[in-house]
């Protein structure tokens, strides 16, 4: 299913998808669904493993079932998401980015050098390292330095992110200030 869903997003984007993936780590997310928390990796790893032979054929086979694998764009870039060590291999084996979450400019670059030798043994193309953290985004030089700092590091792309519970609580302040909006108008 899910590889279906991603080829037809692929098709739609018209080859411009990009998804990022990771284990998950929000114990109360595996608890919902009924699943094991300590499989993350490996059932990750199959997916992910199932997304490339999928996007290489036209016939898959799963649970010893044959299936049409179509539409079949071209497979689109998979950026692993993920803490040091194993996100790395990961990243190195099943993908062709890595997405390092929350590391200082300090931290990630000995990860970005380590990850750009695997990925080189490895005989796979140069990387993205698209780092995700929460920028001073009150400080406009600041920010800009901030930015430098990484593009130093390795990181190629820099994404700004917010903890969940932080992102709830400006999407609730969001539709307080639009209900205020709509009663004053």
């Amino acid at each position: 299913m899910t590889a279906k869903l991603v080829a037809t997003l692929q098709e739609l984007a018209e080859g411009r998808l990009v998804p990022g993936v990771g284990i998950g780590w929000m114990r109360s997310e595996f608890k919902a669904l009924g699943l094991n928390m300590h499989r993350r990796a490996s059932d990750a790893e199959a997916v992910l493993e199932f997304l490339h032979k999928a996007f290489d054929n036209d016939v898959v086979e799963l649970n010893e079932q044959q299936f049409l694998f179509r539409p079949r764009p071209k497979r689109p870039a998979i950026l692993i998401g993920g803490a040091p060590p194993h996100a790395i291999e990961r990243a190195v084996k099943y993908g062709d980015g890595w997405l390092p979450m929350q590391l200082s400019p300090t931290e990630l670059k000995p990860w970005v050098e380590h990850y750009r030798l695997k990925v080189g043994e490895a005989g796979n193309d140069e990387p993205e390292i698209v780092a995700f953290t929460t920028l001073p985004t009150d400080d406009e030089g600041g920010c800009r330095d901030f930015y430098h700092a990484y593009q130093q590091a390795g990181a190629t792309t820099l994404v700004h992110s917010q903890r969940y519970d932080e992102a709830v609580e400006l999407m609730d302040t969001m539709q307080v200030l639009a209900s205020l909006t709509e009663q004053a108008l």
